[in-house]
This record gives structure tokens, sequence and C-alpha cells, in this order.
């Protein structure tokens, strides 16, 4: 596919849109993020993986949107349409796979947040307790 091509299908498909979309969400996460690391005395990594989470998210919601948008328009002769290759990138990029694995991360990143509550709180609490 040549670079004239793409930034005509970027322009034709509503990937504009989507990118701002989830630029806009993760705006909003990531100070969601960065206020509760500080209220609630988080380590000072978590908005950096917050980032990094974001960051990897951006090609597969892009990708996604790329891929559903050929599945849903019709290719014409002088358009590339990604779902004309094949069906294997069809499955992968998913809406709901996109999704599943946006809330699986951001569940890690739950968990990850409970544990360190749960580690560091625990332990000030017995060390209170025992005095």
């Amino acid at each position: 596919m040549s670079l004239k091509k793409l930034v005509t299908e970027v322009h034709r498909r509503s990937l504009w849109q989507v990118l701002g979309i989830y630029l806009v969400g993760a705006w909003i996460a990531y100070e969601v993020i960065h206020n509760l690391t500080e209220g609630l005395d988080l380590p000072e990594w978590f908005p950096a993986l917050a980032i990094v989470l974001f960051i990897i998210g951006l090609p597969v919601v892009l990708a996604t949107a790329f891929v559903q948008e050929g599945v849903r328009a019709p290719a014409s002769d002088d358009s590339v349409s990604p779902a004309a290759g094949g069906g294997g990138a069809n499955r992968l990029f998913t809406w709901r796979n996109a999704i599943v694995g946006g809330a699986l991360a951001f569940g890690l990143l739950g968990l990850g947040t409970a544990a360190w509550m749960f580690r560091y709180s625990g332990g000030e609490a017995a060390a209170e307790y025992g005095k």
C-alpha cells in the first residue's frame, strides 16, 4: 500500500474521530489515575505505567477501527480494503477484543494498585497496633 493510498484511506474512514476520542478518553483516565496516585499515596510509577498502557493501546484501537471500517464499507476499485486480504485480521481486530484488552490492562493496573495499598496500609496498621 503506498503512502498516498494510506493517507486517502485514513481521511476516508473515521480514524481521526477514533483518534480524538481515544486521546480525550486517555487524558481523562490519566487525570483520574494521577489524582488517585496523589490522594492514596501510591507509587509515583503508576501514572507512567498508565501512559505506557495508553501508548500500547493506541495502535490496537486504530488498527481495530481501520479493519472494522473496511469490513463495513464495500471496497471500490480505487481503494484498498483490509477485509479483502483475508479473514485473519478481521477476527483479531474487533471492537470486542479491543475493549476486552483495555479492560484487562486497566484491571491489571487496578489489581496492582489494590495490592500496593493492601501491602503498605496493612504493614502500617500492624506496626501501629503493636505499639
